[in-house]
């Protein structure tokens, strides 16, 4: 993990908070790019509201996605969804791993 990669390049037991800050914010982002177009097209396909024998599918959508405006199109929004899941990510997980540090070094 980035968490295990970082003790070993800088030769620390425990890294801070801002270094599992970073690599958590790292690991979000990357995530999110990855799965950002299924969401859009599951967002698209949960707000249609017309004819139910005329739903769109999955597929549809997706190839009505590319044609319209291409790869950009895909990652519409992806901006302003980072700014906002990506920092409240990152707190939780840094907070998580240090509470974990925590528990094991007083409570075991």
């Amino acid at each position: 993990s980035g968490t295990e990669l970082y003790k070993e390049w800088n030769k620390v037991a425990n890294p801070g908070f801002w270094p599992l800050f970073s690599i958590s914010s790292t690991a979000t982002f990357i995530a999110m790019g990855c799965t950002y177009p299924l969401r859009l097209v599951t967002c698209n396909l949960q707000a249609y509201r017309g004819d139910p024998a005329h739903r769109p599918t999955p597929r549809s959508l997706f190839t009505g996605i590319f044609k319209k405006d291409g790869l950009k199109g895909f990652y519409r929004g992806f901006g302003a969804n980072a700014l906002k899941a990506v920092p409240a990510s990152s707190l939780g997980w840094a907070a998580f791993v240090k509470i974990q540090k925590l528990y094991e070094t007083y409570l075991e």
